[in-house]
């Protein structure tokens, strides 16, 4: 968290279960992070929250999560912590394990769902994980450039509400255009 600090163009947010910590120094970013995020809870030192937290998130207010990754927070974390980059302006640093296709796996386990027949809708660097493990890998139109080896079909942009086609079409019995290869 002190590291964090010190970095230009970057706030810290604490993720718990219950809600997302703002620290009382960074609250004027609350109205912009609310796009993203609905429930807040403004701690007085994110450093010394109290709080169980299932990962901490960087966000570059300007833009720059996918400049600073390698140079910056890679080498301060990379070796004990899973670093990964949810568009331009967040990077989420978690436990090793924590990604969105263990989450899937283990969803799967208790629904008795087979991660060959879940279908799942990426975008970004965060979605790699959950791309590889799904047998129906869908990206929206606007996915970054470098996601397009990870998908097998693809749908509208997220602005032309393609991940509503998607399920639309799911549920009317047919799978989202294939990815021309």
């Amino acid at each position: 968290m002190n590291f964090v600090r010190t970095q230009p163009n970057v706030i810290a947010l604490g993720n718990g279960l219950d809600a997302t910590y703002l620290d009382q120094s960074e609250r004027q970013y609350q109205p912009e992070l609310s796009h993203f995020i609905t429930r807040f809870r403004i701690a007085p030192d994110l450093a010394r929250l109290d709080a169980p937290l299932a990962k901490l998130s960087l966000y570059f207010p300007k833009g720059g999560a996918y400049d600073a990754i390698k140079p910056v927070y890679v080498p301060r974390f990379g070796a004990e912590l899973a670093l990964t980059v949810g568009g331009p302006t967040f990077i989420d640093v978690m436990p090793k394990t924590t990604n969105k296709g263990n989450g899937l796996k283990q969803l799967g386990a208790v629904l008795h769902i087979a991660p060959e027949s879940m279908m799942a809708l990426g975008d970004t660097n965060n979605d790699i994980e959950m791309m590889q493990t799904v047998g129906y890998p869908v990206l929206v139109d606007n996915a970054t450039p470098n996601m397009w080896q990870y998908g097998k079909y693809h749908t509208k942009t997220n602005e032309e509400r393609g991940v509503l086609e998607a399920i639309d079409r799911v549920l009317a019995g047919r799978l989202p255009d294939k990815i021309a290869q």
